[in-house]
Formats: structure tokens, sequence, C-alpha cells
């Protein structure tokens, strides 16, 4: 069989392209033994470093753990956009030297994995990430001979809005469009979504010379959203902790988070509160906390955890007073000095764009359980030749 390489690609940063490429070699693994299945990430803009101190782009390390264990991370994620590369190419002499050099890196990873049957690589951002650099989405899949696979929004009209330009898009710049998935759909309306998003519907609209197959709906489930207090504490460097309770607890989904600024005269916690629930609060107020406390020691399921806003100011034993509190409760938490709606917006911004984390288990279960339902593997098998 003649190695194939399929291009993951979506309308925007978070789209679902890791959960994707998760799903598809999970599914692919019934049809090819694991090691016959690559991986890579050709344009990353997110590291993590490695035990021998190389970086590579954090979604292969998730791909690794939960799909492919005998993953060699070496090639996995060739170039890097980090910090100053963009404005290094713009102020260069030789841009398409440099250019060269990035598609070599790319073609040597691919090369690493001759034996491979079939690749999956998973794009970068919105269609036109890397383009200064000249490795948009649709330069790499150009490039890899890769037919691209694309991840549509969730939403009737968003769908078709954003499919329109990047179809263009790739198209104009040479790349084989041939398959989407409509992600992240209100599952009260899925069936109704089908109805509006056929094939026929959609081919009809873009008219083009080679139609467009749609290879599943997929349903947005909230637990995929979810972040943990070990996510949230990664955005705020300033953060101030005391004792770690398990990392277990500190890496559980969260149900959602609560900001909690009724005056404590009026504030009951059963009204607002529930077992998973984040709850960001200030740090000065005792008797809300003591009351969220005392809620929490009679769920049978705790609380997700407790951020406290602070001030530079605020006297450190008034802190340390507020930590002995929540260790006796054992809950992951921490303090930073910031105003609570400073928080909150990172906070909201960080729950809406979730990604997998190595240690998010029950999330990669869910996952490869809505590929083996709402995927068409035979369909994608039969479209990409594979």
């Amino acid at each position: 069989m003649k190695q194939k390489i399929v291009y993951i690609a979506g309308f925007r940063q978070h789209a679902g392209k890791t959960t994707t490429s998760l799903g598809m070699i999970h599914s692919l693994s019934r049809i090819f033994d694991p090691d016959d299945i690559g991986y890579i990430k050709p344009v990353g803009q997110e590291t993590v470093e490695i035990e021998d101190g190389k970086k590579i782009d954090k979604d292969a390390a998730v791909i690794k753990k939960f799909c492919l264990p005998n993953l060699d991370l070496r090639y996995v994620s060739p170039v890097q956009i980090a910090s100053g590369v963009t404005k290094q190419y713009l102020t260069s002499k030789h841009k398409s030297h440099l250019t060269k050099e990035y598609a070599q890196k790319i073609a040597d990873s691919v090369e690493k994995m001759k034996d491979k049957k079939i690749i999956i690589a998973e794009g970068t951002g919105h269609p036109g990430v890397g383009s200064l650099i000249g490795l948009s989405n649709a330069d790499v899949s150009k490039m890899l001979k890769a037919p691209v696979l694309y991840l549509a929004g969730g939403g009737l009209g968003k769908s078709l809005d954003m499919l329109s330009p990047d179809l263009s898009y790739f198209t104009v710049n040479g790349a084989d469009f041939r398959g989407v998935i409509f992600n992240k759909l209100f599952p009260q309306k899925l069936d109704e979504m089908k109805g509006y998003l056929s094939e026929k519907n959609i081919n009809d609209i873009y008219r083009r010379r080679r139609s467009l197959s749609v290879l599943g709906y997929f349903p947005e489930d909230d637990i995929l959203n979810q972040p943990s207090m070990a996510l949230l504490v990664r955005k705020f460097p300033n953060a101030y902790l005391t004792e770690i309770v398990s990392e277990k607890q500190w890496e559980k989904p969260s149900r959602s988070v609560k900001i909690i600024t009724l005056p404590h005269q009026i504030f009951e916690p059963e009204e607002y509160l529930h077992a998973g629930d984040i709850v960001l609060l200030n740090a000065a107020s005792t008797r809300r906390l003591k009351k969220i406390l005392e809620f929490n020691s009679v769920l049978e399921d705790k609380l997700g955890g407790i951020i406290l806003s602070c001030s530079d100011k605020q006297p450190r034993e008034v802190l340390e007073e507020k930590a002995k509190l929540l260790e006796k409760q054992n809950l992951p938490f921490f303090f930073v000095p910031l105003t609570t709606s400073e928080i909150e917006t990172t906070v909201r911004k960080a729950a809406e764009n979730t990604k997998l984390q190595i240690y998010d288990d029950d999330k990669i279960a869910k996952v490869k359980a809505m590929f083996d339902h709402y995927f068409d593997l035979e369909k994608f098998r039969r479209i990409y030749k594979i």
C-alpha cells in the first residue's frame, strides 16, 4: 500500500483539530496496527519540552500518550512559529531560502516515517496561519500531497459562512479539499442540522468540480470544554499557592466557573453552586468563603476548586488565614494578585478554548466514543482512497 497522508484543517484555532486527529487515529487503529500509523504537526505554535530538551508541539504529547505509544516525538514537530520567528522572517534578506529550509524540515520528518502506511498531519490555527513564512495550511497540505479534511464550526450560518472563504483559499492555493466534518453542533438540533448541511445542499451552494463529502456531524460536548484547576493555574504566572493537594483533584475537569459577588447576608451556596464547580471569590470575603466551605463539606462530590483574587498590598497573614481554611477541606486553590474581573476574563477565555491535556483520560475516552458513533470511517476510506 502506498503511503497516504491526510491533512486536518479547521476554520480557526480551537476548532477541534487535535480532537479530530486523535479520534481519527483511534478509528484507523481498527484497521491498521498503531505502529503503521504516523502523526505530524508540520507547523506548530505552542510547545513543550521533552526529556532530551527538544521542544515539540504540545498536541503531539497527547497523541503519543493516548493513541500512538511508540510515536517518535523527535520528528513530529519540525517547524515551530515561536515568538520572534515572524519578525525574523520579515526582516530577512533571504526569505525564500528560509521557506525552503522550513519546507525541508517538514519533508525530512515525513521521510523518517516512510514505514508508516498512513500519516495524520494536523494543521495549525485558521487556514492562513503560517502564510507569512510561506507555510500556510494550504501550502503545507499541497506540499505533502495530502488531501484536506476540514472542520467547520458549529451553527448553520457560521458553518457555511466560514466554509465558503476557507474552501476558496485552499482551492486557489492548489490544495486537494475533499471532506468536511461539521463540529460542535447544538446537540438538540443535530438531526435538523444534518438536513440543512446535507451533501446535496452544500454541493448545490458551492458548485465545485469535485464534490465535497460530509464525514460526520458531531455534537458539542460540555465535558470537552471544561478546564481543570491545573490548566487554569498555568494561566496566571504570578499565582500564589500553598501546599498542593493531590494531582488528581487538580486535573479533574470542572463543571463550570462561578463568580460570587453577592453580599454574604443573602448569599446561599446551595442556590448557586454544584459539585465540580470552580469558585472565583475575593480573598477578603471571609464570611462568604466560610459558607462555601461549609457547603462543600456536605457534598458527596466536592467543588472543583477555588480561585481567590487579592491585591499586592493584602497582608500575607490574611492570605495564610484563608489558606488554612482551604487546606482543611483538601480543595485545590490559588491566589491571584488581580481584580476579580481581570481573573474572570482570563478564566472565561480558557474555558471557551480548553485544549486536551495529557491527564484528560475521561475526555479522551469521550472523544473516542464520539468517533465510534459519529465518524463515517468507511466513507472516509473510500473518499481518501485508504
